[in-house]
């Protein structure tokens, strides 16, 4: 489904200036289908500056605040969602009640649709060191009456303690990473605290996740070296392996997994040993979970 424009007002409230943004917004979407002609990039960039972030129905029926500037928000306002295959893992895997973190959280597309499905007695944990995306989950989670999402302003690790961090351009805020330089960096810099996941979990009073999201941009590594005591208490495991990502530290990540009694698929069940998988993504599975 395609993101839908509802806007902030209710029916009878809707002024002059809500409308403006409405047709804004519609005029937007519709560049945005169209195949690419002569001036495309002109055009949208100037409608993208006329905007301000609008809320929008994506295809998991959470209710979203999307910003025009950022490329994934453009994503998800366009097409309704992103990865459309792991998303339906989602589904598949967690169930109400159950524990989900999600470490990378972006401005909190999974961390919704999780708490859609584990519903008001589950929990969901989204670490996320990118202060504005914080801002974002906190919003896309009050819009939607979810009190149960907790918001971490932080990055996880294999260590605790301070992180020196770059802000990114406003059209990418998504690729953030602690690993040296990163795409689209400013030259403004910020610092986040930083913990590994077994402190994070421990302070929550998490003793058992049913289903942990790793995506940090290459870090993912140091994440799971950091979260070996709660790894044993976790029964699935969805990482990115980025075809960027060091051959090392994939192997690492592997072997590590392995060690701890999971079984290695793509997302969508086939067996991996390394190389492309749908979306990136790899499930780790405890064997009994077939």
């Amino acid at each position: 489904m395609t993101g839908i424009l509802i806007g902030e007002s209710q029916p009878g409230d809707v002024t002059p200036g809500d409308m403006t943004i409405v047709m804004l917004y519609r005029v937007y979407r519709a560049a945005l289908h169209l195949p690419r002609y002569l001036g495309h990039y002109r055009i949208t960039t100037f409608l993208r500056r006329l905007m301000v972030p609008g809320v929008a129905v994506v295809d998991h029926g959470c209710l979203m605040q999307l910003d025009p500037q950022e490329w994934l928000q453009i994503g998800m306002m366009t097409i309704g969602g992103i990865e459309p295959k792991t998303s339906s893992l989602f589904r598949k895997l967690l169930r109400p009640g159950d524990t989900y973190v999600d470490v990378g959280a972006h401005v909190g597309y999974h961390a919704l649709l999780a708490r859609q499905v584990v519903g008001a007695t589950g929990r969901v944990l989204a670490v996320e060191p990118q202060p504005y995306n914080c801002n974002k989950i906190l919003i896309n989670a009050a819009l939607n009456g979810f009190s149960n999402i907790t918001t971490i302003v932080g990055a996880a690790g294999d260590r605790d303690g301070v992180l020196t961090l770059r802000d990114q351009a406003p059209h990418d805020k998504s690729r953030l990473t602690v690993r040296g330089a990163g795409k689209n960096d400013q030259n403004v810099e910020f610092e986040v605290p930083a913990w590994t996941l077994d402190t994070l979990v421990r302070r929550q009073k998490i003793d058992k996740v049913r289903l942990l999201k790793i995506d940090v941009e290459g870090h993912e590594l140091a994440v799971l070296k950091g979260a070996l005591p709660i790894l044993a208490h976790t029964e699935n495991v969805i990482f990115e392996d980025a075809m960027d990502m060091p051959t090392q530290a994939s192997a690492e990540i592997r072997e590590l997994l392995l060690r701890g009694g999971f079984t290695l698929v793509g997302v969508t069940g086939e067996a991996w040993n390394g190389g492309p998988t749908p979306e990136n993504n790899v499930w780790a599975r405890r064997q009994h979970d077939d």
